[in-house]
């Protein structure tokens, strides 16, 4: 180790001296507080040994300047002394002594506090030698988790792109959504598209989980959905080129996505098919929960029943749901995050209780009435951050005379295949 030995005799500190060199460390001398001080201030020590009494600066101020010190390796103290009082003790102790070695020096006793001190000094070393190790573990970490999240923020960006224009005005058709995903990335996507002409189709996906794994099965739901290609995508017959229904849609679904042992993963929708000219609709539901069809009069009502989710079980039918909307009339689609959202009594949200809301919001602007809905969770959960992603696509047909110019009106043939 290397030892600093501060005593004003100079008999003593050759004595000690070349006591603690025989014993195998390396030894600096100070002849009192003030220089041991500014030795340490410039030198690194591991040990310590003081006279208590001493001029300029006495052993007990210089253990206050050492403990003073912050950043620096432990510096175990030992005072030297012929102090023996309880009160005196207990002052070099608050000062930051560590030990006591009385005078006249016993030198077996003396080597016997410096082998104490080596050992809890090599505890000391080793501790910060283990925490430098977990400070840059930590930092590894952080770097890593950065990164992660520098790629989840890009997968989000990427999510968000596969989302419909806000505010699309089509066909006499206004569409709005809300998505709030609870994390980074979401497990929901939904979507508007352009068949032909006269039909188009909606949907909205809700994959079980959080987190990657979720959202990369919403990315394939989507882009085999939007495919281009008429020999994979689900949406047409690859015999007659013609629309498949909304129930044959999920059929084929539920076959490509069986439940992988591994993720166990399995999603949720509701797909829907809607002729622009007259209004007439059929939808199917996965597992989904039952969307929200307001009339022209302001009177809702809940469709469908639910059905098994993609994924659970195989060679599944999935029957459709038809209805019609009125001009005026409304259809909502939603995820589970909506109608299972919880208060701090453990009381969902529930359907009916979203329905109620859309029949009194009827008359408001489609986007206001959804944004509606968010603030009515956030009353009912007491601004609780969610607990599951929160998505909703709106439908709402034109009425007679309203201007139809917000948003972006394009006709079907000028829509691509994803809009």
């Amino acid at each position: 180790m290397k030892i600093l030995v501060a005593d004003d005799d100079r008999i003593v500190r050759a004595m000690l001296n070349r006591a603690i060199k025989d014993w195998g460390h390396e030894v600096t001398l100070a002849k009192d507080g003030s220089e041991a001080w500014e030795l340490i201030k410039s030198e690194s020590y591991d040990l310590v040994i003081s006279d208590w009494l001493m001029p300029q600066m006495n052993g007990v101020e210089l253990c206050k300047h050492i403990r003073g010190v912050e950043d620096r390796p432990y510096i175990y103290t030992l005072l030297l002394t012929s102090k023996s009082e309880n009160t005196d003790l207990v002052t070099a102790f608050e000062a930051g002594a560590d030990d006591f070695v009385s005078k006249p020096v016993n030198f077996d006793v003396l080597r016997a506090r410096i082998r104490a001190g080596e050992r809890i000094i090599k505890l000391e070393h080793d501790l910060a030698h283990r925490n430098e190790k977990l400070r840059e573990s930590n930092d590894e970490l952080e770097r890593a988790r950065a990164e992660i999240h520098r790629d989840l923020e890009a997968g989000a960006a990427l999510q968000r792109n596969l989302l419909p224009r806000q505010s699309l005005v089509l066909n006499g058709y206004r569409f709005e959504w809300i998505y709030k995903p609870c994390s980074v990335v979401s497990g929901d996507i939904l979507n508007v598209m352009a068949l032909d002409d006269d039909l188009l189709c909606f949907y909205l996906v809700d994959v079980s989980g959080h987190g990657v794994p979720s959202a990369l099965l919403t990315f394939s739901v989507n882009m085999i959905l939007g495919s281009d290609s008429r020999d994979i995508n689900p949406l047409y017959n690859t015999h007659t080129n013609e629309v498949v229904s909304a129930g044959g849609v999920l059929c084929e679904l539920n076959e490509r996505y069986q439940l992988d042992e591994d993720t166990s993963q399995y999603f949720t929708i509701v797909y829907g098919l809607m002729n622009t000219k007259t209004g007439d609709f059929q939808v199917a539901q996965a597992g989904h929960p039952s969307p929200v069809v307001i009339g022209a009069d302001g009177k809702g009502e809940l469709i469908g029943d639910g059905g098994f989710p993609i994924g659970w079980l195989p060679v599944l039918d999935y029957d459709e749901v038809s209805h019609s909307l009125d001009k005026g009339g409304r259809i909502l689609l939603y995820t589970d995050g909506i109608s299972e959202c919880t208060n701090p009594e453990g009381e969902m949200f529930g359907n009916d209780r979203l329905k109620e809301y859309m029949e009194r919001t009827n008359n408001m602007p489609l986007r206001a009435s959804l944004e509606g809905v968010i603030d009515e969770l956030y009353k009912w959960n007491h601004d609780s951050p969610f607990d599951d992603d929160v998505s909703m696509l709106a439908i709402e047909r034109i009425p007679d005379g309203e201007d139809a110019s917000v948003g972006t009106d394009q006709s079907a043939t000028e829509i691509p295949a994803a809009i």
